[in-house]
């Protein structure tokens, strides 16, 4: 049954919702039985790896359903997105390199995924390359002036990477205008 196997998929998203990632895992597993070439299993397999903490496992997987997408582009999966999945994984590792080179894919695909270019200023400010990181942030806001995160990933790099208090404060009073639930405990300690 050449449908059977989304149907896996789809019940291993909702284990995964669900936080039960070892039903997820399982239902994965069968999915690829019954169709190995499938991305959208893969790239769930390593969102739910990922979720437990198996960066290894999660960067495996994403592997593999990047290289079935360069092969055979799907309408049921992102490659810009899994692309920016594995970029935020390794960055997250601080293997900033890495993410910066898959936050570009990520981009080079899709020139408006706002969250690539804030991920990619966020690595740009663990790097300590600030401006490249606010010309990230001011893209991201141009493309979504109402990105919560945006201003607050701004307001950080202003505070933390460029020490610049007004600027910060002023970032994160725009991210708690738009409903970002951190930038108020932040903006408490910038008074």
């Amino acid at each position: 049954n050449p449908s059977g196997y989304i149907a896996y998929i789809g019940r291993g998203a909702g284990y995964q919702a669900k936080g039960d990632h070892r039903s997820a895992l399982r239902d994965y597993k069968i999915a690829f039985n019954l169709d190995p070439y499938n991305a959208k299993a893969y790239s769930n397999r390593g969102r739910t790896y990922a979720s437990i903490g198996d960066t290894k496992s999660a960067i495996s997987s994403l592997n593999e359903a990047i290289k079935i997408l360069l092969k055979t582009p799907s309408k049921d999966i992102n490659l810009s997105k899994v692309y920016w999945y594995r970029g935020f994984i390794y960055m997250d590792k601080g293997e900033y390199d890495r993410a910066i080179k898959d936050f570009n894919s990520a981009i080079q695909i899709d020139p408006k995924y706002v969250v690539a270019y804030i991920s990619r200023g966020h690595t740009y400010n663990y790097m300590d390359f600030y401006d490249l990181a606010l010309a990230d942030l001011s893209i991201a806001i141009q493309l979504d002036p109402n990105n919560a995160l945006a201003f607050y990933t701004r307001g950080l790099v202003y505070w933390y990477g460029m020490k610049d208090r007004n600027k910060a404060r002023s970032s994160f009073q725009k991210a708690k205008e738009l409903g970002h639930s951190h930038a108020q405990r932040l903006l408490d300690r910038l008074r």
